[in-house]
């Protein structure tokens, strides 16, 4: 069976894609980027093509070329201040670019909110190349000193310590979820169908901060600023329907996220622009691995 994954790589399953408004979706980096760890862990080269989904035109001839079983979109545009102000450009990047890729299929979508961590062996990761409010990721940066502070947006809700609650997941778990789905699909005709992917339990962002700093032994420095537009109070899963009909559950922690990420982010400082000599060996308990700190500039 061939798949098809959309969006721009970074994580384990491929972080979901995004770009400015107007702008092009980015190239990734072969070498030492997303693809080319990929291909490193799994033993198999992503084919890749470098289209915006909005060019049905293309995306077509992609399909016609190759006989593709499964598709994981992932090229959707979801910052939420941004979406406050250019709602239409979202509408069109996720409504248009999504009906050129789904027409006549079987379908499962799944619904989550924050994925976190990073793959185990801290080869893939979040690496955010623009601005960015992304949590995980810019508390990993104040901790290795890159950011002065954390912005946290909302110290007045209703909730145990007045920040927002939200229902993060570990990208392993989101990547067996998609698995799951995958299988389901192969098995049965659903013709449309939705799952919630979560942990089911609400995590606020001081909390998300305090473990944090307890499995890294760092300091998180925060300042409190008012509500951001387009959030709300909480929000998280309840994954039954999940746990029953794709025989999924989450198996990782608040602090194994934390742990992971962080391996990622003390091996990676500077993303994937870090030269990283990489020496793979059998059934070794941790991977050997040199992490050199100056930038690559032409990572191809």
């Amino acid at each position: 069976m061939a798949d098809n994954t959309t969006g721009t790589t970074g994580t384990k399953t491929a972080a979901p894609g995004h770009r400015q408004p107007g702008q092009p979706p980015p190239k990734p980096r072969f070498g030492v980027g997303a693809l080319g760890r990929v291909a490193e862990i799994t033993g198999k080269r992503p084919i890749f093509y470098h289209c915006d989904l909005l060019d049905g035109n293309t995306v077509h001839k992609i399909f016609a070329k190759h006989k593709i079983d499964f598709v994981i979109h992932f090229a959707a545009m979801k910052a939420v201040g941004e979406s406050m102000q250019f709602p239409l450009i979202y509408y069109k990047n996720n409504v248009i670019g999504t009906i050129n890729l789904i027409e006549k299929w079987n379908i499962i979508a799944l619904r989550y909110f924050n994925p976190v961590g990073a793959h185990p062996s801290g080869r893939l990761g979040e690496d955010p190349t623009k601005a960015f409010t992304n949590l995980m990721p810019y508390i990993g940066q104040v901790a290795i000193g890159k950011k002065p502070n954390l912005t946290i947006f909302g110290s007045d809700y209703n909730t145990p310590d007045g920040t927002g609650v939200r229902d993060y997941i570990h990208v392993m778990d989101l990547a067996s979820g998609h698995v799951a789905a995958l299988t389901k699909l192969y098995l049965e005709h659903l013709k449309f169908k939705t799952y919630n992917l979560g942990t089911g339990e609400g995590v606020s962002v001081l909390q998300l901060v305090k473990t944090f700093e307890s499995v890294t032994n760092t300091t998180i420095t925060y300042n409190l600023q008012p509500r951001r537009e387009g959030d709300i109070v909480a929000m998280y899963a309840n994954t039954q329907l999940a746990n029953i009909q794709l025989k999924w559950t989450h198996k990782y922690n608040l602090k194994m996220m934390c742990e992971d990420f962080w391996r990622w982010q003390t091996m990676n400082p500077n993303g994937y622009r870090t030269i990283v000599v990489y020496y793979p060996t059998v059934r070794a308990a941790k991977p050997a691995i040199s992490v050199h700190q100056n930038v690559c500039s032409n990572p191809e």
